[in-house]
């Protein structure tokens, strides 16, 4: 499992959600654990020949930094707790380079889709968003673009405007400093956030199961990772 991480992080993002869910198993082993890194291993096995690509076509000065955040709902059966997922791109109008993705398990359970997309909107912005742009904007000696694409109308709202309904008055208590600190970052002008459709959503890969083949197969695409059968296309 350690070794498919180094190659997760490397490289082969699309791998990153089953490799990092089976590592939460280390220590409570089981034979339904066996089976899943069975068909893990099958399918690295099968889809060796896939590649990640990236593609620089503009100056740096049209290029910005596109964060993408996700969560599911409780989707581990164990703890209710939700996996969120984050994919860092550098775009521009010719320009599609990934730079990083994650998907980590929250340390705390959610009471709704919309609370842990907060959660992982905090967590992306702090630890991924905001150093990514420290790096780029020593590098190139200018204040650079950071964009956060957000599908879930619910929490691009809350988020602008710190505000929220009466069914998360709780929010303040269990994920205040969250809300908050992204709020504090829009108003500062640190980064911009705008809407998403859901099928555009790059980091969805990094929450949740797929069943379907044709989404799956757009799913590695919007990561940058291509199949054989696309690369003779290109």
């Amino acid at each position: 499992i350690m070794t498919n991480m180094f190659g997760c992080r490397v490289c082969r993002f699309d791998l990153l959600r089953g490799s990092a869910n089976l590592a939460t198993f280390v220590h409570k082993w089981t034979p339904n654990t066996d089976k899943k890194l069975l068909r893990l291993t099958s399918y690295i096995n099968s889809r060796a020949d896939d590649s990640a690509i990236g593609f620089l076509g503009d100056p740096l000065e049209d290029c910005y930094l596109a964060l993408f955040p996700d969560a599911d709902f409780a989707g581990c059966k164990d703890s209710l707790k939700s996996t969120g997922g984050v994919f860092l791109v550098l775009m521009g109008p010719n320009t599609f380079m990934p730079l990083t993705a994650s998907s980590k398990k929250h340390g705390s359970a959610s009471a709704s889709s919309t609370e842990a997309e907060v959660v992982t909107l905090a967590i992306a912005l702090r630890t991924i968003g905001i150093p990514a742009l420290d790096l780029l904007e020593e590098l190139l000696g200018r204040k650079v673009e950071l964009v956060i694409f957000e599908d879930n109308q619910a929490t691009k709202t809350i988020v602008s405007t710190g505000k929220f309904a009466k069914a998360m008055g709780h929010v303040p208590r269990c994920h205040g400093v969250q809300l908050t600190t992204v709020t504090e970052r829009l108003r500062d002008g640190t980064c911009t956030i705008e809407d998403c459709h859901t099928e555009s959503m790059a980091a969805d890969i990094f929450t949740k199961h797929f069943t379907d083949q044709r989404k799956w197969l757009r799913a590695i695409t919007l990561i940058g990772i291509i199949p054989p059968e696309v690369q003779q296309k290109l």
